[in-house]
């Protein structure tokens, strides 16, 4: 399972990049795709790192998981309280996948077509 989270997390990052140098390249067609894509990219990521960080928090529950923790070098250890920190908290990561990466705010949605000129919504 990890194996895979890190795999997704190094495609959509790779494809994040790939749809920004984009931008501004290109016909204005071929700039908006660039920029669907980036923005498809960033919500996933933002979702798969989410999911990344429940998996590594509900490892650290397990009895095998803390026999371990003695033996990680110091910085893995801040690292993880770094993460934990983070997620902690209220933080954009967690925002992007509840609000747009899995989840749709209808509200928010409405509220964004509502400032499309001409849209019939």
């Amino acid at each position: 399972m990890l194996g895979q989270l890190a795999n997704d997390i190094n495609l959509l990052q790779k494809q994040l990049i790939f749809a920004v140098n984009g931008f501004g390249v290109g016909s204005e067609p071929e700039h908006q795709a660039s920029v669907a894509q980036a923005m498809l990219a960033q919500r996933l990521l933002a979702g798969r790192l989410n999911e990344a960080y429940e998996f590594i928090r509900t490892a650290e529950r397990h009895a095998a998981t803390r026999d371990y923790e003695a033996s990680l070098p110091d910085e893995w250890r801040a690292a993880r309280k770094s993460l934990n920190a983070y997620f902690g908290a209220d933080n954009l990561i967690r925002r992007l996948r509840n609000k747009l990466a899995f989840h749709f705010d209808v509200k928010a949605t409405r509220e964004a077509y509502d400032t499309v000129p001409g849209f019939l919504g």
